[in-house]
């Protein structure tokens, strides 16, 4: 027979969206606590773990974000 006071709660993942206040705000508990907020994460390729992952996408989305529309000239320069 298992104990269930020995169990941890299972936690649901989900893929971080940098659009979700939900998932920014996991973020934010992560980078303040070392611990991850509400929702928890997949780590994805080509990352390995998941404050790689997270870090690695907000970065990406708030930089295209920022560059829309300029890669492209910074290209040719």
């Amino acid at each position: 027979m298992i104990d269930s006071m020995h169990l941890k709660e299972i936690v649901d993942r989900v893929v971080f969206n940098p659009m979700l206040p939900s998932h920014l705000e996991s973020l934010y508990v992560f980078l303040e606590t070392g611990k991850w907020g509400k929702v928890q994460f997949f780590p994805e390729n080509p990352c390995i773990t998941v404050p790689e992952t997270v870090l690695r996408k907000y970065c990406l989305f708030n930089l295209s974000r920022k560059f829309k529309g300029k890669t492209e000239a910074m290209k040719a320069q």
